[in-house]
């Protein structure tokens, strides 16, 4: 995910509202300008006391404050000096606790100097952060949770329903995280931790396990205590489905770049499914008859660079023949491209994974 896939060129915050609701028209979303001003917003961060104050997350460090629509000269917290940035790191992550203790705490995630991923917590009063109350939550002996590479970092937190502070982990990057450390339950890194951090100022950790999550007994897997999941690949953003608000306390999450095959049993980078992710391109080549410039060249590459990647290609076709619109999709796209089906054909028997078994003749079928 991109700088600009998170937080986008754009210096002004935009709220989407609901406009047309007469009974004879659908709802219609406009854009409005919210407040402008900024820099590089990728939160936006209502304050839990004050329904006129909202605060947004900048990137490059700094927490500024929004009263009545507008934007204070004053930052709630400035954070330049103390943050790596550049590409997906930077400050990245605000949270207030519920209840009384919003009032005077905040916690803060931000990649440190060396690219590593602190969650600290500050003191506040009113509309401002002390910087000088600053703790760094320990994990283990050390007070950050190493990153291997520059992307991938997360960022989010959240306060669940119930009262537990959720930090979403990136797998720590690179190119299908190539130390599978999203599967290593040794790992924080392509999870979701789950942490209690109602413990007081002298706490020399800043938080304990929650006494139900899922891995303290060890089964399936014995794993770190603060592992709430497994399996993520970059979980920059997600929320809770507010029971207060009639919701269902669902957690809702904005991954990246990959998705989870129910068929397989393992999660497929979207590059190893191509065929499946260019579904929707492929209907559009379909109908407007370009097959033979850009688009189908630039499916064709994607293609040619999942079969380079031996050791998932059958899983990956395996989650397309199992998809319908994907396969409709890649199935129109070989009956008229006979090159394209050669190939697969030519080279699928000899790089199809015996845990991954997919027939020729299902695939033959398509055709």
């Amino acid at each position: 995910m991109t700088t600009s896939t998170r937080a986008g060129t754009t210096a002004a915050l935009l709220l989407f509202v609901l406009a047309g609701l007469a009974a004879q028209t659908p709802p219609r979303l406009r854009a409005e300008v919210f407040v402008s001003g900024l820099s590089a917003p990728l939160a936006f961060v209502q304050d839990p006391l004050d329904s006129t104050v909202q605060y947004v997350v900048e990137q490059g460090g700094r927490i500024r404050v929004v009263r009545n629509g507008l934007l204070e000269s004053t930052d709630f917290l400035d954070l330049r000096g103390a943050i790596s940035g550049g590409g997906e790191r930077g400050l990245l992550g605000l949270a207030f606790p519920p209840g009384p203790a919003g009032a005077s705490r905040c916690f803060v995630n931000f990649t440190n100097p060396q690219g590593h991923t602190v969650i600290a917590r500050f003191r506040r009063a009113g509309t401002r952060a002390d910087p000088a109350s600053r703790f760094d939550l320990r994990w283990g002996n050390v007070r950050y949770i190493a990153q291997p590479y520059a992307n991938h970092n997360g960022g989010h937190l959240a306060f669940g329903p119930d009262g537990y502070l959720y930090i979403g982990m990136g797998d720590g990057g690179a190119s299908h995280d190539p130390q599978h450390r999203a599967q290593d339950p040794a790992s924080r890194l392509g999870k979701f931790l789950r942490i209690d951090v109602g413990v007081g100022d002298a706490d020399p950790v800043g938080h304990r396990i929650p006494p139900d999550n899922p891995f303290l007994d060890g089964s399936p897997v014995s794993a770190l205590p603060e592992i709430w999941s497994f399996g993520l690949r970059n979980p920059w953003k997600f929320n809770f489905d507010d029971p207060a608000l009639g919701g269902t306390g669902a957690l809702l999450i904005g991954d990246a770049a990959g998705f989870y095959d129910p068929f397989t049993g393992e999660g497929v980078h979207r590059a190893l499914w191509s065929a499946g992710l260019a579904a929707h391109e492929i209907a559009a080549a379909l109908s407007d008859g370009d097959l033979t410039t850009t688009r189908f060249n630039r499916f064709d590459r994607q293609q040619r660079k999942a079969i380079a990647n031996k050791e998932r290609l059958g899983a990956a076709l395996q989650a397309i023949i199992r998809r319908p619109t994907a396969a409709n999709a890649l199935a129109r796209l070989l009956r008229r491209h006979q090159p394209l089906a050669d190939l697969l054909l030519g080279v699928i028997g000899d790089l199809l994974p015996p845990r991954a078994l997919l027939s020729l003749d299902a695939l033959k079928a398509l055709m």
